[in-house]
C-alpha cells in the first residue's frame, strides 16, 4: 500500500467514525506517524483529501453492482431491482450502521454529505441509464429521456435512504414505537416504488427497492439504537 493510499484509508475511517469537521489534519498525520510535508505532498488540504475519499468510496459502491448491470442474461427490471436493493443491503451489512448514520447526519458532516451526493449522482446516471435503455428496448419501460430519468430514480432512492436514516435516529423522547416505525417504512417504500414505476412508465409491482428481510434488519437496528433506559412500544402481533 502506498503512502497516499494509507492516508486515504486512515482518513476515511476517521471521517466516517468521528466526523469530517471533528478530524483535523494533525490527527491524521499523528495516526499515520508521517511528516507534515508528506501529507501535503499528496494533498493540498483536508477538502482535497475528502474529494479523493468520496470518489473512491463511490467507485467501490458502484463497482459492486457492475457485474449485475453487465449480465446479458438479466432483464432490465431484474437489473434495476438488484441495483436498488444492493445500495440498502450494503448499509445493512455494516454492524455500525446506526453509529455511522448518526455521525454522517451530524451537522458537522454537511460538507461530506453534499460531496457524496454530488459525486454519486454521476456514477448513478452512468450505471442506471443503460438499464433503463435496455428496459425501453424490451418494451417494459417507456421514456424518451433515460439519462434524465436515471438521475431522478437515484434521487428518489437517495431520499428514501435519508428518510430511513432519520427514522433510525429519531428518539421520540426516549420512547420508540416500533409498530409505527414499521408502518412508516412500509408506506415510504411503497410510495417510492410507485413513483419510480410512474417515472419509467413501468408495470405496477415491477420495481422493488427493499425486501422484507432487509426491513427486519432495519428493525433490529432500531431496537439496538434505542437507549437502554428507553421504553420500546410495540403492538402485539405486529407483522413485517
Amino acid at each position: 500500500m502506498t503512502t497516499k493510499e494509507r492516508i486515504v484509508e486512515v482518513a476515511q475511517e476517521l471521517f466516517f467514525t468521528q466526523g469530517f469537521g471533528a478530524t483535523p489534519v494533525e490527527q491524521i498525520i499523528r495516526t499515520l506517524d508521517i511528516a507534515k510535508g508528506t501529507f501535503y505532498h499528496h494533498f493540498t488540504g483536508k477538502d482535497a483529501l475528502l474529494d479523493e475519499i468520496i470518489e473512491r468510496y463511490t467507485q467501490d459502491v458502484f463497482a459492486a453492482i457492475r457485474p449485475v448491470v453487465e449480465d446479458g442474461k438479466l432483464s432490465a427490471p431484474e437489473k434495476l431491482t438488484a441495483f436498488l436493493k444492493r445500495g440498502f443491503a450494503r448499509k445493512m451489512e455494516d454492524t455500525r450502521t446506526v453509529e455511522l448514520t448518526r455521525i454522517f447526519y451530524a451537522p458537522g458532516n454537511a460538507l461530506l454529505r453534499e460531496k457524496l451526493s454530488a459525486m454519486s449522482i454521476n456514477f448513478a446516471v452512468a450505471t442506471l441509464t443503460p438499464i433503463i435503455r435496455q428496459g425501453v428496448a424490451e418494451g417494459v419501460y417507456r421514456t424518451p429521456v433515460p439519462d434524465r430519468v436515471a438521475g431522478l430514480v437515484w434521487r428518489i432512492a437517495t431520499s428514501l435512504s435519508q428518510d430511513m436514516a432519520q427514522m433510525m435516529l429519531r428518539e421520540n423522547g426516549g420512547v420508540r414505537d416500533l409498530a409505527k416505525d414499521i408502518s412508516e417504512i412500509e408506506a415510504l417504500i411503497s410510495d417510492m416504488e410507485y413513483t419510480i414505476e410512474r417515472l419509467l412508465d413501468a408495470p405496477v409491482g415491477s420495481v422493488s427497492v427493499l425486501d422484507r428481510d432487509e426491513m427486519r434488519q432495519t428493525l433490529d437496528l432500531l431496537v439496538a439504537a434505542a437507549p437502554a433506559t428507553a421504553r420500546v412500544a410495540t403492538k402485539k402481533g405486529a407483522q413485517l
